[in-house]
């Protein structure tokens, strides 16, 4: 059985058409009900804060992922290192913490 999505809401399934014009409305009150219920449980407030901190750290790390390898230094010298990983003279933990130092 799969989890909720939201604590404390059953997801409907229904169908509708806008070509046909049939259970646009019902969508519409779903959609209604379910944005009543969840701000009236704190659910809205507490997954938008969820999703404020992802955001938060998903760009930090976008940001440090594109600085680290847009880095010339580090760009020179990955190849090297992969090479050295590969063959096994240098640990792959050991080639992190080198390139990472780099910066």
């Amino acid at each position: 059985m799969l989890t909720p999505a939201t604590d404390g809401w059953e997801t409907k399934v229904v169908t509708c058409s806008a070509i046909n014009n049939s259970g646009v409305d019902e969508i519409w009150d779903n959609i209604l009900s379910f944005d009543r219920a969840t701000k009236s449980s704190g659910a809205f407030d507490r997954r938008r804060n969820e999703q404020m901190l992802d955001w938060m750290h998903s760009m930090i790390r976008d940001r440090l992922n594109r600085k680290f390898y847009n880095n010339n230094e580090i760009k020179k010298v990955i190849p090297e290192l992969e090479s050295r990983v590969l063959s096994g003279k240098i640990t792959p933990a050991a080639a992190a913490d080198e390139l990472l130092n780099m910066m």
